[in-house]
């Protein structure tokens, strides 16, 4: 069995993997330790807005002036990450937006949230496009309100009707160069059903790796045999896939369960009138319910190199979001002014 033919190999570096999961995981609690009051929790959110703007800004940059098909900005060589980012993000300034009481900081917020979604279709990267959908329908699903439930069958049906041809077409309305069209033939989406067929055909033979994994960061060595056309495959390209086969259905079932916690957490919270900034928690709420929907063509949440720095960053702002200063209530409304 490859798991322990290479087993030392491993062993070693799932370990040095873990050190690097438990140092994003750390961030957590860190961020948490480092927010005594809401002005410095309020700075913070602020800072992300700012850093948001000038990756945006560089995009634009790519984009026009340098003509690059797909844009990266500062974050990664890899398109991936700045789609994501926006994606996440996104979902956290709209939420801001009803925590701020300065109207200047408000109407900046709105301009800058179309600017982001105009940053992520020049990305090219589809799941986040589809993603962002998702999080918006979501965002109208879970409002309790029978005008939200209306606006997001409205949503639905515009989908169904003229969402995909929308997105075949997105150079024609100089959106990028996002490939909606002949995904049949598309080796991206090829590639990623061959991979996910390899995956499943070594698991069925190595039933094993389901209890044991085979190890943080070893997906790529373990299923290369399988998926000859990918020998480089460092993922699974589907979030699931890839934490069972490297930590097997317990690590699985944890994973899970730590996301249904942040997903239960955040929307009750977002539901307490008390709760001064719940539309925060309700933004983070749709955001990551964008994460788990991109998680079936992503490692989003993994320490896989194409996403290992965007596993800290969310948790900075899990952080942010979940953190609550002790003088919190104590506070007057200036002081978020």
């Amino acid at each position: 069995m490859v798991f322990f033919k290479y087993g030392l190999f491993f062993t070693i570096r799932s370990g040095y993997f873990f050190i690097r999961m438990a140092e994003y995981v750390s961030i957590y609690f860190i961020i948490s330790d480092m927010i005594k009051d809401q002005k410095t929790r309020i700075i913070i959110i602020r800072l992300i807005w700012i850093i948001t703007l000038f990756i945006c800004s560089v995009g634009l940059y790519q984009y026009h002036i340098s003509g690059l098909p797909s844009i990266t900005s500062t974050l990664s060589e890899s398109h991936v990450y700045l789609g994501t980012f926006l994606m996440f993000t996104f979902f956290i300034l709209a939420g801001y937006i009803f925590v701020t009481k300065n109207v200047l900081e408000k109407i900046a917020l709105l301009l800058t949230l179309p600017l982001m979604i105009y940053i992520l279709f020049l990305s090219a990267l589809r799941t986040g496009i589809l993603s962002i959908i998702v999080g918006i329908i979501v965002f109208f699903v879970f409002s309790r309100k029978p005008i939200g439930w209306m606006v997001a069958v409205v949503l639905a049906i515009i989908l169904i009707l003229f969402g995909f041809e929308f997105l075949q077409n997105l150079q024609e309305y100089e959106l990028g160069s996002a490939g909606f069209r002949n995904l049949e033939r598309d080796l991206s989406t090829m590639g990623r059903f061959y991979i996910w067929y390899g995956t499943i055909v070594m698991l069925k033979q190595n039933p094993t790796i389901l209890i044991t994994g085979v190890g943080l960061s070893a997906f790529g060595l373990a299923v290369e045999r399988y998926t000859p056309l990918f020998p480089g495959s460092g993922g699974a390209h589907n979030n699931y896939l890839h934490h069972l086969t490297e930590t097997g259905m317990f690590g699985l079932a944890i994973f899970l369960y730590i996301l249904f916690i942040f997903l239960r957490t955040s929307l009750k919270r977002s539901r307490e009138p008390a709760q001064k900034d719940r539309a925060l928690y309700y933004g983070y709420f749709c955001g990551l319910a964008a994460l788990v929907f991109s998680g079936m063509s992503q490692e989003t949440f993994s320490v896989q190199n194409a996403h290992g720095n965007f596993l800290g960053y969310f948790f900075i702002v899990t952080s942010l979001v979940f953190s609550k200063p002790k003088n919190f209530y104590d506070e007057t409304e200036n002081e978020i002014s």
